[in-house]
Formats: C-alpha cells, sequence, structure tokens
C-alpha cells in the first residue's frame, strides 16, 4: 500500500546506522483480484528528533500521512 523512506540517522540513536523504510502491506482478500494497483510512496528527511535523540522541531510524518490520506481518496 505504501513506502515511507526514513532517514538514516532514524535509528542511529539506538545503536542501528542503517538506511531504512516503513512498508505497509495488507493481506489480500480470499477471492481478490490484485490486478495493477497504485503504491504511496514517500520520503521523509525530518522525523521529530536528530540523530542524538534530541527532539526535533521539524517532522514531516504528519504531512505524510496527510497526504496518504488524499491518495487514499483519489
Amino acid at each position: 500500500m505504501a513506502v515511507v523512506s526514513l532517514p538514516p540517522f532514524a535509528f542511529a540513536h539506538f545503536g542501528a546506522g542503517v538506511k531504512s523504510s516503513l512498508v505497509f502491506v495488507r493481506k489480500k482478500a480470499v477471492n481478490e483480484n490484485l490486478g495493477r494497483y497504485r503504491i504511496f510512496m514517500a520520503i521523509a528527511e525530518h522525523i521529530g528528533y536528530d540523530a542524538t535523540g534530541r527532539k526535533d522541531n521539524q517532522n514531516d510524518l504528519p504531512t505524510i500521512v496527510e497526504e496518504y490520506k488524499k491518495f487514499r481518496t483519489e
């Protein structure tokens, strides 16, 4: 349904210095024919905290949620 790329420092405060993404999926219904469908993709550069774990006033995630809601209604 969606893929949201996180910044490289997203989990650095916890000792993991890897690039990560959030992948949102859902289970296919028994008789559902998938066919072709759109996938929402976004990049979050700011996630509410910095690489040291300190609060950052910039956070792209609420905007991404709103854009996803618009995407789902199109």
